[in-house]
């Protein structure tokens, strides 16, 4: 995952909250918990929290006829933006 041109490695958890560090715009860090879990067999979705602000992003890839599917929604506290999802495909290379 990449906020601002950085990459951040965050711990999922099947059905369990991970806690942990991620850089953002602004301050250095801040606290993030996180957890994950299939929901069908081609269906993944993580939630990651951030504790110490209102936001909120649940991410869900779906994997189905050789491509996968991003979609992600960001909540700033009761307020969902909107959704943003991007389909890839495999390439031979």
């Amino acid at each position: 995952m990449g906020f601002a041109g950085r990459t951040a490695r965050i711990a999922l958890a099947n059905g369990e909250w991970r806690k942990g560090r991620v850089e953002l715009p602004g301050p250095p860090e801040r606290a993030v918990a996180a957890s994950g879990a299939w929901t069908a067999d081609d269906t993944y979705v993580a939630k990651l929290c951030l504790p110490e602000t209102p936001f909120t992003l649940t991410i869900t890839l779906r994997f189905a006829d050789g491509q996968v599917t991003y979609e992600q929604k960001f909540r700033f506290g009761f307020k969902q933006q909107k959704p943003l999802a991007i389909v890839g495909r495999a390439a031979r290379l």
